[in-house]
């Protein structure tokens, strides 16, 4: 740090002329600069002197020299100005004595200076007590972070453990781009008909509370984390698929897993701040410093202690308020509500308070970092867990985390705890039906269903059902019972044997399995002339009706690729633009009236799977307008 000479050579002499008055330098209202400088470190270097100037401090401005001491005769500048107000300059600074601030009047009784400085982790504006003087300061003990939060007993915490669940549902992010054609979205935001389905695919009620607790916070987290983590990008075609690292991550251990998210995490380029309803961010930002800051004032947290959430925020304050909004781009952040920011301590609150409410109870609780609960008086608190402290600190050690098999009963029902493998989930998403509600088993549960129409759009897919026997077996717990290995068998052999082809012809594997399918009244109805023992012709009007009545009696067809997409036939002669205008309009519709009837839903669908994503963003953006010609 600078020496009090230095200093006081660059002070401007209406100040030097108050700290003499103050310091009781003799003929200080008419003495030049250099004999006010000689009298200033006279007097500043008797300890009777300066026993006697801290005796006439004001009570404010003795927290302020408190605090510093407490620092070790050193601090950021932020933390004072936050605190107690900035050190403005001459012309800005009001004339009236009483005006002014702690901190400028603790400056101007020249115990407190401000300069550029550098030390541990930290560079940028300092105020410091120049090295001369602190020795004849009275010592303050520097309190540790333990003295300054207090932990509470672990019994009068109503806790709320982090799990896993973050894994099923990238699981089920992958499983979702795997049979769906979508390209990366406009400017990183989805159309609301895609943040409506990923809301879906992910688990209800990820933790927290307020903005943490949003559905559509929690999809964009876990969208832009498997783009950040490489588990999805785009493919040569422009639409977002599962990588090969993606597929890997799927089975890498527990804790592997949550490393690679956590490094994602720390770097990622998405915003905090764009899931926080109340705040919105003018102009672009690096949102992984100040993520980085608050990871590694977590990081000085015991482990294994619960917090109450509140104080921890007022130790953040304390330390670094300046965190999220470093000097000079404090007017990058905004209310939404238009309402003008409240400065000082209430502005703090309304701003950082709520990101870093929204960085516990949301990224770190759902990447199992943090655990959540209530304290004793309600308020919310979190402790690290074993996780947590293993990810903070490398050097820890990893944690104990081993995955739980998951429950295939007779019944053809699947039950996959938090912990069980993440592939699982992603060949379940596939190949088997989600259930929801209170038939679910609880929102920590994944209850899937296996079922035929389920397997039958996996195997039209060109899936086969041996990976379904594999994965049910490989991570299900005991043997695999019988009549789900054996009726999975028959269902899948019993895809293909009927076909339905161009021209128009149902064909069966065998001449008696087509007399027993045309044994069947509706499906002899939506039937032709017969062509030979294994064929019958079928015209183009009655194909959906067939595969209907197929399906009631459990008949699985194989379509031939582009007869009927889906399941459905659109013979519209449309281009490109035609249908980037009607998709608008379906969209439109769609989101005015709160869904779309079935057969609209299907036209939607394969009309999107008709453009390009250059095409689909063009119709994104037309939605709701009137469609040109």
């Amino acid at each position: 740090m600078r020496t009090l000479h230095e200093v006081l050579k660059n002070t401007p002499t209406v100040f030097l002329r108050e700290m003499a008055r103050f310091w009781k330098v003799p003929e200080a209202e008419r003495a030049g600069r250099p004999r006010l400088i000689a009298g200033l470190l006279e007097q500043m270097s008797r300890a009777e002197a300066v026993r006697e100037a801290l005796e006439r401090l004001e009570e404010p401005e003795r927290e302020v020299l408190h605090a510093v001491l407490e620092a070790g005769g050193r601090v950021r500048a932020a933390v004072l100005t936050h605190r107690y107000g900035p050190l403005r300059p001459p012309g800005l600074a009001p004339s009236d004595p009483q005006a002014l601030n702690p901190t400028e009047r603790l400056h101007r009784r020249g115990l407190l200076f401000r300069t550029l400085a550098a030390w541990e982790d930290y560079a940028g504006l300092t105020f410091f007590i120049p090295p001369e003087l602190l020795p004849l300061l009275p010592a303050v003990p520097r309190p540790r972070p333990a003295e300054l939060l207090q932990t509470l007993p672990p019994e009068t915490v109503q806790a709320a453990p982090a799990d896993l669940r973050l894994h099923h549902d990238l699981a089920g992010l992958l499983a979702f781009f795997r049979r769906e054609d979508y390209g990366p979205p406009e400017e990183e935001v989805w159309p609301k008909e895609v943040g409506d389905i990923l809301a879906k695919v992910l688990s209800p009620g990820p933790g927290g509370s307020g903005a943490s607790r949003s559905a559509s916070a929690y999809a964009a987290f876990v969208f832009h984390l498997a783009r950040q983590a490489g588990l999805l990008d785009a493919d040569r075609e422009g639409w977002l698929r599962p990588t090969a690292e993606g597929l890997e991550w799927l089975r890498l251990p527990p804790f592997v897993r949550a490393q690679v998210l956590f490094q994602a995490w720390r770097e990622a380029t998405w915003d905090e701040v764009s899931a926080i309803p109340e705040l919105e961010r003018l102009g672009p930002a690096d949102p992984s410093a100040p993520r980085g800051q608050v990871l590694k004032a977590l990081a000085s947290l015991e482990a294994e202690c619960w917090y109450a959430l509140p104080d921890w925020l007022r130790f953040i304050e304390s330390r670094a308020p300046d965190f999220l909004r470093p000097e000079g781009s404090a007017g990058r952040l905004r209310l939404r509500s238009g309402r003008p920011l409240p400065t000082g301590r209430e502005g703090w609150r309304e701003v950082e308070g709520r990101y870093l409410t929204f960085l516990v109870e949301g990224p770190l609780y759902w990447l199992g970092l943090v655990d959540l609960g209530r304290g004793p008086s309600g308020e919310e608190v979190f402790r690290i867990n074993a996780l947590g402290k293993a990810l903070l600190h490398p050097e820890a050690g990893r944690p104990r985390l081993e995955e739980e098999p998951a429950a295939v009963e007779g019944t053809f029902e699947v039950w996959v705890t938090p912990e069980a493998s993440p592939y699982l989930v992603f060949v379940l998403e596939e190949y088997a039906e989600r259930v929801r509600g209170e038939a679910a088993g609880g929102p920590e549960i994944r209850t899937y269903r296996l079922t035929r129409p389920a397997l039958h759009r996996a195997l039209e897919r060109g899936a086969g059902v041996e990976r379904l026997l594999e994965a049910l077996e490989g991570y299900g717990r005991g043997e695999l019972p019988q009549n789900v290995a054996y009726t999975l068998q028959e269902w899948a052999s019993a895809y293909g044997k009927l076909r339905l082809r161009r021209p128009l012809l149902l064909t069966a594997a065998g001449a008696a399995l087509l007399e027993e399918v045309l044994a069947d009244p509706a499906i002899r109805a939506a039937c032709g002339e017969r062509l030979s023992p294994t064929a019958v012709e079928v015209s183009e009007e009655q194909a959906a009706v067939l595969l209907e009545a197929l399906g009631r009696r459990g008949y699985l067809p194989q379509v031939e690729e582009g007869l009927l997409p889906r399941g459905e036939r659109f013979p519209l002669a449309l281009d490109s633009r035609q249908r980037i205008d009607l998709l608008a309009l379906l969209w439109a519709w769609e989101e005015e009236r709160g869904g779309l009837p079935p057969s609209l839903e299907v036209l939607s669908r394969a009309l999107a799977r008709t453009l390009s994503p250059a095409e689909l963003a063009r119709a994104r953006r037309k939605k709701g307008r009137r469609p040109e010609g």
